[in-house]
């Protein structure tokens, strides 16, 4: 459902998996996360309502989150140390912005830093992979009792018009959801981008076959089938309007021009955020591409090295190609992970998991490009200027996309839950 790596970090495995389970419900294929049902009868009324809370004029539609599963090193990426003995063998390199540098391995997304905003100070306490992974979806710390919806999720909730499209598509792997928002805002899952398409085609297959179980459960259906069949009849409907519409097409990456597919990378990350930019032209307001593998315990140097090697023809492709097609302005592009690694470097030659200042990058939609927020010292082990909560980076985003992060939404409950916790929009990078 989720792409943890296993890591020896004691991670609380039988608590995320039940939780997941029960609260998120999505993320798991095409059977489940992109056709909810139904939404809660306050969560309706509470939307139709407005909430309580003035959105501002948020020039993003869409939302691109570069999700690093694992935490990649900030130290390896966007914040070098050349020179100290934490900084590793990587050289680091001059940026578009006088004075921002990057990894040497970074050099298409360097290009691009003039349209980027890079913070260095993000911190959150939470070390362990679900519980980090939680909060940079969602805002908040984790607590079972009460989960809150992700940021994808409440971004389809409040941006999405039509159910012909998913609001919100996970590409590479599942995600988190929207627990009271609705299912229909669950991440509508693409495992692989190259065979997104057949996957729509194969569930329309799917169909045909239950024409004869539906003949021989007829009578069971009409008597005690109730909502079950009526969920699975809406499932085929919904999977039929979205073949006839623009979502539809723009699974079919083959489309593109063959120079272009190979400048975002063959494999499946790069194709993948080609992919995020075909779904913002076809009308989905939050995608979500999954870069695995960073939880770097050891041999992190070869293994880092390698996946930027994926992830720099594919981000900063996606941001030049954006940029050219005068997408950028209205798409936010995030790149980040659940926590970073230890600037200390380990007996195998690894990096472990450091939640006390680590990198996030951000640009488009309405974001001030060209901008550093946040420094750490010379060891990379503190933050020395602008400290950076996690609730204020989702303020922001939710502020470049118009909604209030003070709006407040009715949980089943009967309570009214903030889209942040204390959440600000951070100033300096709003345009």
């Amino acid at each position: 459902m989720f792409d943890f790596e296993p890591c020896g970090c004691n991670a609380d495995r039988v608590s995320r998996r039940n939780f997941l389970r029960a609260a998120f419900g999505g993320a798991g294929g095409l059977a489940m996360a992109p056709f909810a049902f139904a939404q809660d009868t306050k969560v309706k009324e509470e939307k139709k309502k407005g909430g309580g809370g003035a959105g501002g004029k948020g020039k993003a539609k869409s939302v691109i989150l570069l999700w690093m599963g694992g935490g990649p090193s900030q130290l390896d990426t966007f914040d070098p140390k050349a020179g100290h003995e934490n900084g590793g063998p990587f050289k680091a390199l001059d940026t578009a912005v006088k004075g921002v540098q990057v990894s040497e391995h970074l050099p298409t997304v360097a290009a691009q830093m003039q349209n980027l905003a890079l913070v260095r100070s993000i911190y959150t306490g939470e070390p362990e992979h679900f519980r980090a992974s939680y909060m940079m979806h969602t805002g908040v710390k984790f607590l079972e009792s009460f989960p809150y919806p992700s940021m994808g999720s409440l971004i389809s909730y409040e941006l999405s018009d039509t159910l012909d499209t998913p609001g919100y598509v996970s590409v590479g792997s599942g995600s988190f959801g929207p627990t009271f928002l609705g299912y229909e805002h669950a991440p509508f899952v693409i495992d692989n981008p190259h065979g997104a398409l057949q996957m729509l085609r194969d569930a329309m297959r799917q169909k045909e076959t239950l024409k004869l179980a539906d003949e021989l459960s007829a009578e069971f259906d009409a008597t005690r089938g109730g909502l079950n069949v009526k969920k699975r009849d809406t499932f085929y409907e919904r999977i039929e309007k979205i073949l006839e519409s623009s979502f539809s097409k723009a699974l079919d990456i083959n489309q593109e021009p063959q120079e272009l597919r190979d400048a975002y990378g063959k494999g499946r990350f790069g194709q993948g955020c080609l992919l995020a930019r075909r779904l913002v032209q076809a009308g989905v307001k939050f995608i979500e591409v999954h870069l695995g593998g960073w939880d770097t315990h050891e041999n992190n140097f070869d293994r880092t090295q390698k996946l930027m090697g994926e992830l720099d023809p594919g981000f900063g492709t996606l941001v030049k190609d954006l940029k050219e097609k005068s997408l950028l302005d209205e798409t936010l592009v995030l790149w980040m992970g659940e926590f970073g690694r230890t600037p200390m470097i380990n007996k195998d030659k690894g990096r472990d998991h450091w939640a006390n200042g680590f990198s996030v990058v951000i640009g488009g939609g309405g974001i001030q490009g060209g901008r550093l927020l946040g420094e750490t010292d010379k060891t990379g082990c503190q933050i020395t200027r602008e400290p950076t909560k996690v609730a204020d980076l989702l303020a922001t985003i939710y502020s470049s996309v118009g909604i209030d992060p003070k709006k407040k939404y009715y949980s089943p409950q009967g309570s009214l839950v903030k889209a942040t916790e204390d959440g600000e929009p951070i100033k300096k990078l709003l345009a």
